[in-house]
């Protein structure tokens, strides 16, 4: 079953908001531009790849031609040490959700 871009979109939304919860100390509007970015860039990524995956069977994609890097877009002003912790608290919040559902899926 394919997920959907507005299901995407959801799941991205849903997860923006756990991460302003996590960073109450940070501007929440920079929060919500970084974490959308961010998670909508990487489970995009992730589908491709999933689907490349299924496409070529148990033989392993050429990774080297995947476009698995994306950059975030900022304002000009914004604090790149800020930037760069929520992306890390973007990718721990991600990390966990995805160890959450492999453990589902195999115990």
């Amino acid at each position: 079953m394919a997920i959907t871009t507005s299901q995407l979109q959801k799941i991205c939304t849903d997860l923006v908001e756990v991460l302003k919860n996590q960073l109450p100390d940070n501007d929440p509007d920079l929060v919500e531009l970084i974490g959308q970015q961010y998670f909508m860039g990487t489970l995009s990524r992730m589908i491709s790849l999933s689907k490349i995956l299924d496409e070529q069977g148990s033989s392993s994609p050429e990774l080297s031609r995947q476009d698995l890097r994306f950059n975030l877009t900022y304002p000009e002003d914004a604090d790149l040490a800020e930037i760069e912790a929520i992306r890390q608290h973007a990718a721990v919040l991600l990390g966990k959700c995805l160890d959450a559902l492999k453990n589902d899926l195999f115990n």
